[in-house]
């Protein structure tokens, strides 16, 4: 079966080169551009079986790593890498850590991109050498991952202090659902109020409210 690749990037010049090079190094492949958060995930929803999602990690409507975070629960599987211009360990160690496939700078030469997503096509990981796992990040990382995609849009568009009719009127959802989610999220994460989940998820998802209004 030929693989089907997601590209995630607002930047429409950059994602199409890198489709061009994807293409010309795996014949038969078929890759889909989305130049949002939102958009990406509808396309994961349409396509169902994703090869690798190519994530950027500075997307108009995502912060910090909601967008990874996301997608994992919507791919279910599928290797995501993050792409980006950063390369500090930290950054890149939190990335592996919670669950990315690879970490690829934009610096890369068109000859170690191609690489890179052909070695995780083929189920390897794609990161710098000597970046290990941030162990933290690890513990948080399994304590989300017992969260449901809708549980954790809730979560992320709560982050920046939105009441819950808000976090209702932006995802289009009431607010007896909203309020829901927020009580599974609690006890989920095995903490005793809403405030605790908030700053418990923040080292990751600060600053990701105003999202996911799909």
């Amino acid at each position: 079966m030929s693989p089907t690749i997601l590209i995630v990037d607002d930047h429409e010049l950059t994602a199409r080169a890198l489709r061009l090079r994807i293409c010309a190094a795996i014949p038969h492949c078929d890759v889909v551009i989305a130049p949002t958060l939102v958009s990406a995930m509808q396309q994961a929803i349409r396509l169902r079986r994703l090869s690798l999602v190519l994530l950027d990690l500075m997307l108009p409507d995502a912060r910090g790593y909601s967008g990874l975070l996301l997608m994992r629960q919507l791919t279910r599987g599928a290797p995501i890498a993050l792409i980006s211009a950063r390369q500090d360990q930290a950054t890149i160690a939190k990335a592996r850590s919670l669950g990315a496939a690879g970490f690829l700078s934009k610096s890369l030469s068109p000859l170690a991109m191609t690489d890179a997503v052909c070695a995780m096509l083929r189920g390897d990981t794609a990161f710098p050498e000597q970046v290990d796992e941030d162990d933290q990040t690890t513990i948080l990382r399994e304590q989300l991952d017992r969260l449901s995609a809708a549980e954790l849009r809730v979560l992320i568009s709560s982050m920046d202090g939105r009441l819950h009719k808000q976090v209702a009127a932006d995802m289009g959802l009431s607010e007896a659902t909203v309020k829901g989610h927020m009580s599974a999220v609690i006890r989920k994460l095995g903490v005793p109020s809403r405030l605790d989940a908030l700053m418990l998820a923040r080292p990751i998802l600060a600053g990701t409210g105003e999202l996911l209004a799909a």
